[in-house]
């Protein structure tokens, strides 16, 4: 029987990804396992500044603000969710926020924290109607390390 002690969920700030997160905090009190919510800021984002630096003759240090402006911002949102979380549902909840490719970067942080469970949402930002589970979603499902629940939208 699937009993975790870390439970990985990604999140892009979509309605999927909290009602997931939601998910996952209500096994996490159950099961008295521990939460970590990650969230990938992709490489790519790097390479659209790089772009438009070109393309509308943007200074260099842009990319260098607007990278750290991402980070930021994702820290503090994903802050006050988790804090919210811990005082509303007094549940052992840790958030990371990272650089990379999203479905890479979610395998290597099951692998890097040893997590048990991935609980993920089935579309996010990127998610359409007319596929069944997202590309990342997808990926993850394929390769992960340990049982993934896909939280449908």
């Amino acid at each position: 029987m699937l009993s975790p002690k870390k439970i990985l969920v990604p999140t892009d700030f979509s309605e999927s990804s909290d009602q997931a997160l939601g998910n996952a905090v209500d096994m996490a009190l159950k099961w008295n396992a521990k939460v970590v919510v990650l969230h990938v800021i992709e490489e790519n984002v790097k390479q659209c500044a790089i772009d438009y630096l070109v393309d509308y003759c943007l200074e260099d240090t842009f990319v260098t603000t607007f990278e750290r402006e991402l980070t930021k911002s994702a820290n503090e949102r994903l802050g006050k969710q988790v804090n919210a979380l811990k005082d509303t549902r007094k549940a052992d909840i840790e958030f990371e926020v990272r650089k990379g490719d999203p479905s890479n970067t979610i395998l290597e942080e099951q692998l890097r924290l040893g997590a048990d469970l991935i609980v993920i949402a089935s579309h996010g930002k990127a998610g359409t109607a007319r596929h069944a589970i997202g590309s990342v979603t997808d990926k993850v499902v394929r390769a992960a390390g340990c049982p993934v629940l896909v939280n449908r939208a």
